[in-house]
């Protein structure tokens, strides 16, 4: 049976969306107008979090390799680790 839905316990406070698990689950990529090092975002940037014993730890941003001044979406990953 299906239990009932939660907000994840890194989410809830900002727009986050479009979450893709990696394929071994432990990493959760999301994309998110989260602020990055306290600074507000107008844009949508990747984002990921690890799961460590049984809980999420907080979401990190991908940093300038990944994401620009414009939005980015839909991340995908690949078994051998490549971000789509």
């Amino acid at each position: 049976s299906w239990s009932k839905p939660k907000i994840a316990s890194f989410s809830g406070n900002h727009p986050d969306l479009e979450p893709a698990f990696s394929p071994d689950g432990k990493k959760l990529y999301f994309v998110s107008k989260r602020p990055v090092n306290g600074t507000p975002k107008n844009d949508f940037d990747i984002w990921f979090t690890e799961k460590s014993n049984g809980t999420w730890t907080e979401p990190k941003h991908l940093g300038a390799e990944v994401n620009t001044t414009m939005d980015e979406f839909y991340p995908s990953v690949a078994v051998n680790g490549n971000l789509y």
